[in-house]
């Protein structure tokens, strides 16, 4: 089941706004009627609803500072959640005697990340160990 991944990406959401886990796969899989390479699962950590009633808020807002406490909150525990599956997956797939593909996760290095315009829009490139990537972007053309 493991051979047909060729890098299997971990971003956990640091500085971004999701967590997420990206496959780039040897031989493309149908997903409903179309032919993919890549698959990607992710969660978004920020809350989707925000006042835009045009209130001044104050520095010391408890419910904006309550916001920010949950937010931080949620994303310690699906950076938690997402690992917990990672550790798993590397764990069954390093058991498995017919896995001759993945072995492990990437995590791409943020700190050494640069932008570029790859496909005529910018994005922000961060370097993994065998790949350049920049999965929290959607795709062009897509």
């Amino acid at each position: 089941m493991y051979g047909n991944i060729r890098h299997g990406i971990f971003q956990p959401c640091e500085k971004e706004h999701v967590v997420l886990l990206h496959f780039r796969l040897r031989h493309a899989i149908m997903v409903g009627k179309k032919k993919f390479e890549d698959i990607q699962f992710f969660t978004e950590v920020v809350e989707a609803s925000q006042a835009l009633d045009g209130r001044l808020r104050s520095d010391y807002d408890q419910d904006e500072f309550h916001a920010e406490e949950r937010e931080r909150k949620m994303r310690i525990e699906l950076n938690r959640a997402f690992k917990k599956f990672v550790e798993r997956v590397e764990e069954v797939a390093g058991s498995d005697p017919t896995n001759r593909g993945f072995s492990s996760f990437d995590v791409p290095q943020r700190d050494i990340g640069f932008s570029g315009a790859p496909f005529k829009e910018m994005s922000f490139i961060m370097p993994c160990s065998a790949c350049l990537v920049s999965v929290v972007d959607k795709p062009v053309g897509d």
